[in-house]
């Protein structure tokens, strides 16, 4: 059952903001260094969520299924991205593993949840279908790049016992699963966290959304536990198969390894590259080296 719920006006919003300003201000007379960043996060946060906002209120007015898979292939592409990104170490094809994982555990995990547990109709509803893809994407980022950085690095530890066990005449399988095991245990473990803690230690923001609107609270438990359920699927499914892909691609087909394949990565690649909206927010870093000159320096 709903009641009616709180509009948040712009003088809400700035009011809010005081909270942020007087950490600002703490910063600048204490010289902490901090005033830069606080400042960038808050115009970054704002612009970013009111952006997100209207296209989303535009999005959830129309049904329009090619829109809406444009609008999640963008999500798995800055998701994979994201993903790889945290890793040391990188070799041709990893981006492309890493995207057929999310493409494929988080597809299945969102369309499963949609049309066979919340019978949602048409499937691809908007409002449903990217709020669920996003808090599935975002959940699969960080067990995949864990999933990732413990395979690979632990692979070029353990290289000279792996090749051992090649020579002796095992399989790749054979001389690689405890490693592949291990990354997979690696990657699962923010999602098992999750599910221990939530509701004791962790409330879900859509779950306090839903109760601050007026649902009663065993709705909203039973749809939270409908959602983290479609979670720790996507992560869990993502983590295996990003993990199986590259472990298939630092062997040959006659098992032979080849971490020839891997570089070390030291500085990362910017998003800037890849999205001009990065040249906006250069405006927002000087605004704020301005007050950060009077804040002791400027902190990276």
């Amino acid at each position: 059952m709903y009641i009616d719920y709180i509009k948040i006006s712009n003088l809400q919003i700035e009011l809010a903001a005081l909270l942020l300003l007087i950490n600002l201000i703490l910063s600048v007379v204490w010289q902490l260094g901090l005033s830069q960043n606080i400042l960038i996060g808050a115009i970054r946060l704002i612009a970013q969520l009111l952006l997100v906002g209207y296209f989303l209120q535009w999005l959830f007015t129309i049904h329009n299924l090619g829109l809406v898979l444009l609008v999640a292939l963008f999500m798995l592409s800055l998701a994979s991205y994201t993903a790889v990104k945290r890793t040391n170490r990188r070799f041709g094809g990893i981006y492309w593993n890493s995207f057929l994982s999310l493409l494929v555990s988080a597809s299945f995990a969102t369309g499963l949840t949609i049309s066979g547990v919340l019978h949602i109709t048409p499937w691809y509803d908007p409002k449903y279908s990217i709020p669920l893809l996003g808090m599935i994407l975002s959940n699969a980022i960080s067990t995949t790049s864990l999933g990732l950085d413990s395979l690979l690095e632990n692979m070029v530890r353990r290289s000279e016992e792996v090749e051992m066990l090649l020579t002796l005449g095992a399989t790749r399988w054979e001389a690689a699963h405890e490693i592949v095991k291990e990354a997979i245990r690696t990657g699962t473990i923010p999602v098992i966290n999750y599910m221990m803690v939530i509701g004791l230690v962790n409330f879900p923001g859509i779950m306090t959304g839903q109760l601050m609107i007026g649902m009663l609270p065993i709705d909203v438990v039973r749809f939270q536990i409908t959602i983290a359920f479609a979670i720790a699927a996507g992560s869990i499914l993502a983590t295996i198969g990003v993990v199986m892909l590259t472990f298939r691609s630092l062997f040959t087909p006659d098992h032979r390894l080849q971490l020839q394949r891997l570089r070390k990565v030291k500085n990362e690649p910017k998003l800037s590259q890849l999205f001009p909206l990065q040249q906006i927010l250069n405006i927002v870093k000087v605004l704020g080296q301005k007050i950060g000159k009077a804040d002791g320096g400027i902190s990276n």
